[in-house]
């Protein structure tokens, strides 16, 4: 009778311990898209003001527009890039396959 109350007990621990397991990775994750998320906002920001800022300049230039544009140009690229590796770490790290 004392073994199957502790059998009992032992088997509603387990079950506690796997729903809590299991808690504790969603978090995880729910905390490293936080965190990318606000990484690839930084990031993004920063490039994209940059490249605006670059633009700007160049509409009062008159000298050698065109090395500028192109340099605001991989400046924008370099965003995209780096937006998209930070997607696909995170598709890699949340085990989330590829779409296309």
């Amino acid at each position: 009778m004392a073994t199957q109350g502790l059998r009992q007990r032992i088997r509603q621990s387990q079950a506690e311990s796997a729903w809590l397991e299991t808690r504790i990775r969603e978090l995880t994750v729910l905390a490293d898209r936080d965190r990318i998320g606000r990484d690839l906002q930084d990031l993004a920001v920063r490039r994209l003001f940059t490249a605006g800022l670059s633009l700007q300049g160049v509409m009062s230039l008159t000298v050698n527009p065109t090395a500028m544009l192109g340099s605001a140009t991989d400046d924008l690229d370099e965003a995209v890039k780096a937006i998209r590796r930070s997607i696909s770490g995170a598709r890699v790290a949340w085990h989330v396959p590829a779409r296309g």
